[in-house]
């Protein structure tokens, strides 16, 4: 302290040095360490530490990794799942892109949307989150309440166009062709019935599921002059 008031008063602009423990890692290696985690296959910070170390022979501890990844602006996250995309796939991807990239509003206002989706009975599989402070009690609003095996599932079917939403059923067991056919028959053409929709005014849109593929369906489709999307 007297050493530091000496300088104070007679060298006013003189650096002080920086406090605590010198970095381990200098701004290029933390250069490196966010190059390796951006852009080669190592995914956590054990596999970044691996990579760092066999390449620049530099040997830190697992937290000054994440940390110097914290410095550069990146931030530990989970993995969204999502299809696995074969070279297959990603053509069809591009070959949609190119087919519609020019249709217009009016065009896509023809299509008529459909899918089926489950229900659970007792909230969803995904994570809910809430703000609550940190070490307070739980609350009843702050538990995801679940029941043992799932508490059960509605699987349902529905479409929906420009013009609002259209008829919904439930499905009960597995989907199969001839339940399929029962939803086109009763569910869809009801909804162009209630809007007042003419069958070669709209494109159906469906997924590639085996059921709406099928030879059948597709002679069903064709034989009511009904389009669908590709």
């Amino acid at each position: 302290m007297t050493v530091q008031r000496i300088c104070a008063n007679n060298y006013p602009g003189i650096q002080k040095p920086k406090a605590g423990r010198k970095e381990v890692l200098s701004s290029t290696s933390k250069r490196c360490v966010a190059r390796i985690s951006q852009v080669t296959d190592a995914e956590n910070v054990p596999q970044i530490w691996q990579r760092l170390r066999e390449e620049t022979g530099i040997d830190v501890s697992h937290d000054t990794i994440n940390c110097a990844l914290k410095e550069v602006g990146l931030k530990a996250s989970y993995k969204p799942k999502k299809p696995r995309l074969l070279p297959k796939h990603i053509k069809a991807h591009k070959e949609f892109a190119e087919r519609y990239k020019n249709w217009t509003e009016d065009d896509w206002r023809r299509v008529i949307w459909s899918d089926k989706t489950t229900v659970e009975r007792f909230g969803a599989h995904g994570r809910q989150w809430i703000w609550r402070k940190p070490g307070a009690l739980l609350r009843e609003r702050d538990i995801q309440k679940k029941v043992k095996f799932g508490g059960g599932s509605v699987m349902i079917w529905g479409c929906m166009g420009m013009q609002g939403v259209g008829y919904s059923c439930r499905i009960e067991g597995s989907m199969t062709t001839d339940l399929y056919f029962g939803i086109l028959e009763d569910e869809l053409l009801k909804t162009l019935k209630y809007y007042k929709i003419k069958r070669k005014d709209i494109i159906f849109q469906q997924d590639n599921a085996s059921i709406h593929t099928s030879p059948r369906v597709t002679k069903w489709l064709e034989n009511h002059k009904i389009e669908v999307l590709q």
